[in-house]
């Protein structure tokens, strides 16, 4: 029988007369789970930034900074023709591992080459970067595209481009392999076409064209102006979400003397804690950007972490895509454990301290690992300012220093995930003018009672994605 707390006093309600007595319960009715959403209230300390407009972008452009680096070659995965038919046609795009190794290229660079594996040069020396990312020459281009002619002459400073017949491969890929390209130069002008290399495209050179590359040889005395490079620069969208929790109580309820204060107050504080789990969980889960902008009132959702999935904006240190990432639960060592922080930690955009947001299972995980490997060690700190609070487990890796900080979300089906954070890297982006309020009596039907609901309409703002990781265990 449900428990009646006021009536007239009958017998089958007062038994044992209990009810008539007054009972200790404090001064409030404590909620659950106080660091419900971790990265809101870590967030809400650092960086905000308010926009005028649902749709925003933000831009990057990577520093022509990298001299060489390797990447995996293995069939279509990494290896792709254009569709644009004709020379240069077939096995000219290969597709990077991660996003910041396109610090490598510029439009116009040269870059000899080196295989290893079932991965071959065609008889090529050195490739011309013609084209960068979603200019590439492809049905579908994707920001990790590199699209290359080839050279098969070099009598230094002078590079001889060969032009390669209709579905004659420049580049070949296989079930394994490696290619490793190395920067020499930029190329100047061509002594057929009198093409310029940031100019080339993959149709527009002619066969033997001999192009003069200068860049890390040096520069002789009196020399003519260095050969341009050319890069555009990305520009990447994301867009606010609504989220609303609505409440009802009638007008007798809201003059009554209830236990635990009144009962107007405790409803509104529970409906702001579960609107907040909602947006901590889009922030956490959020897979690509949905805009819906066809409809008449668009029912956007903004590009989240995409932590248990692949369609975030994580892309270059996702456990789901790269299964560096990944640890093995059972047996997992914590050099196992550095050799993935060390993948964290292995491009120059991000800080080198990382707040890492995690469940039970990877602390019970690494804390068994550091029972058995006494010289590991952990260092448990109560929260701070910085942190909100919030208790701060520390761990000095061999790179960077990571923060392990329990987030209560990540369970059920992110029970084996964590993620990673820079927040030097992240912004809160609420849209101006609908920052958190509560909108009261916001029903006028006439009903003898009061309808208010809270409203946020927010997103997300990540720079280079590859300073945030999300890890496995499996």
């Amino acid at each position: 029988m449900a428990d009646i707390l006021h009536g007239s006093g009958t017998s089958v309600q007062f038994t044992s007369g209990d009810k008539r007595n007054a009972l200790e319960m404090g001064p409030m009715i404590h909620m659950f789970n106080p660091s419900d959403a971790p990265i809101l209230t870590i967030s809400s300390r650092s960086r905000k930034r308010i926009t005028p407009v649902a749709e925003y972008y933000h831009m990057e452009d990577e520093f022509f900074v990298r001299k060489s680096e390797t990447f995996t070659m293995v069939n279509t995965a990494n290896l792709q023709n254009s569709n644009v038919t004709g020379v240069n046609d077939y096995g000219c795009i290969i597709i990077v591992d991660r996003l910041p190794q396109l610090e490598l290229f510029e439009v116009g660079g040269v870059y000899t080459g080196a295989v290893t594996g079932s991965a071959g040069l065609e008889s090529m020396l050195a490739y011309l970067c013609i084209q960068i990312g979603k200019e590439c020459s492809h049905a579908t281009p994707t920001d990790k595209m590199v699209q290359f002619v080839g050279i098969d002459t070099i009598s230094a400073p002078s590079y001889t481009y060969d032009e390669h017949a209709t579905t004659v491969p420049i580049l070949t890929a296989g079930a394994s392999g490696t290619l490793t390209l190395t920067y020499v130069g930029n190329a100047g002008l061509g002594s057929l076409s009198s093409i310029r290399g940031r100019e080339a495209t993959q149709i527009n050179l002619t066969n033997n064209d001999v192009f003069p590359v200068r860049g890390l040889t040096g520069h002789a005395e009196g020399g003519a102006l260095s050969n341009e490079t050319r890069k555009k620069v990305r520009r990447i969208q994301n867009c606010t979400q609504i989220f609303k929790e609505s409440y009802e109580i009638t007008n007798s309820e809201i003059t009554e003397l209830m236990y635990g204060g009144p009962e107007l107050i405790r409803r509104s504080g529970r409906k702001l804690k579960k609107m907040r789990t909602d947006i901590e969980w889009a922030i956490l889960t959020n897979g690509a950007i949905s805009l819906d902008a066809t409809a008449q009132n668009p029912q956007r959702t903004f590009a989240g972490l995409g932590v248990g999935g692949t369609a975030g904006l994580i892309q270059s240190n996702n456990a789901d895509i790269n299964s560096s990432l990944q640890l093995t639960e059972a047996s997992f060592t914590m050099d196992d454990l550095d050799g993935v922080f060390k993948i964290l930690f292995q491009d120059e955009d991000g800080s080198q301290s990382r707040d890492l947001f995690c469940g039970v299972d990877f602390l019970t995980a690494a804390a068994s690992r550091i029972r058995q490997e006494t010289e590991a060690r952990f260092d448990y700190t109560p929260g701070t300012d910085s942190r909100a609070g919030l208790r701060v487990t520390g761990y000095h890796a061999p790179i960077g220093d990571m923060n392990f900080i329990p987030h209560k979300l990540l369970r059920g089906s992110l029970a084996k995930y964590c993620v990673a954070i820079d927040w030097s890297n992240f912004e809160i982006r609420p849209k101006r003018g609908r920052e958190l309020y509560k909108e009261i009596d916001c029903v006028k039907d006439g009903r003898d009672g009061q309808v208010d609901e809270w409203r946020y309409e927010g997103g997300i703002e990540v720079h280079h994605e590859n300073a945030f990781s999300i890890i496995k265990l499996v």
